[in-house]
């Protein structure tokens, strides 16, 4: 993975009253190991923003791409919050649940107007189920991801945690700092990935859906009956449309790669993310 750009980690602060305030203790925690560690790390700013609301969290979002575009602002996020049962998100400080695609539709902007630098780093249970809400065909929210395959407790928060973000500040290497997390666990407690290995993942899952023999049938049948609305008088053959869509493939693999690593708006992040359908079908095919 091209590591990231940042100058800010935001900790998102969603645990409820009551609990142990691990977010809070982690921003203590890096604050105070930026002092130590001025020469190196003065530069570098850490927030504390408090989420008890769907309102508190768009409010969040909203300061930090107006801060973006006037101050150069490149953060990270690190969600602490409660993940639902479900796996389907997380909850706020108050207990109304956000949805992975909620939360990606107030953080693809960020991730969009630092060209591809957001590092998302997921404190809550069941946080690397993050994944499912991604989409090859979407504009990609993040750059990369690290959070718990399943529960995790509140003092493991602290510690873990702690552990991944002295690798970044050391050595800025994300590959080793999701390393060091995942050695501070007996098993597989954490999954780290980025975006080039989650949107060859998607498009794989896109393929296996949509481009079967079984899937290009039902889409060639749909696409016959709008032709033939269109042109009632001319006779579709499935055969030939089936053969069509598949010869697309690889124009609607390129159509959606530009987009999902912002190729058009970033024209640099051909080289920087060079993949191609070739290298998709060799992943498909391991």
């Amino acid at each position: 993975m091209h590591n990231s750009r940042f100058n800010c980690i935001v900790i998102l602060d969603a645990i409820p009253d009551g609990e142990l305030r691990t977010a809070r203790k982690l921003h203590e925690d890096l604050f105070d190991y930026r002092n130590a560690n001025l020469q190196q790390l003065g530069r570098l700013e850490f927030r504390h923003y408090r989420i008890a609301t769907e309102d508190e969290l768009g409010d969040c979002i909203s300061s930090l791409i107006a801060e973006i575009q006037t101050d150069r602002l490149i953060p990270w996020l690190h969600l602490e919050a409660h993940g639902l049962e479900d796996k389907t998100g997380f909850a706020t400080a108050n207990g109304i649940p956000v949805s992975w695609e909620q939360f990606n539709r107030l953080i693809t902007p960020l991730n969009i107007l630092t060209n591809l630098n957001l590092v998302l780093v997921l404190a809550s249970c069941y946080g690397a189920y993050y994944i499912q809400s991604l989409r090859p065909t979407q504009r990609s929210p993040i750059l990369a991801l690290v959070g718990p395959i399943e529960r995790v407790l509140a003092g493991d928060v602290v510690k873990d945690f702690m552990a991944f973000y002295r690798h970044i500040l050391n050595n800025r290497s994300f590959g080793r700092a999701a390393m060091a997390i995942a050695e501070t666990n007996e098993g597989p407690l954490y999954y780290a990935t980025n975006a080039e290995e989650i949107f060859l993942e998607t498009w794989k899952g896109y393929r296996d859906n949509h481009c079967s023999n079984k899937a290009l049938k039902t889409r060639a049948l749909a696409l016959i009956q709008r032709l033939r609305r269109a042109n009632p008088e001319v006779v579709f053959q499935i055969g030939s449309i089936k053969k069509m869509l598949k010869e697309k493939e690889p124009e609607f693999f390129d159509k959606y790669r530009d987009v999902y690593f912002l190729y058009d708006i970033y024209p640099s992040n051909m080289a920087r993310f060079p993949i191609t359908y070739q290298m998709a079908l060799e992943y498909v095919a391991h």
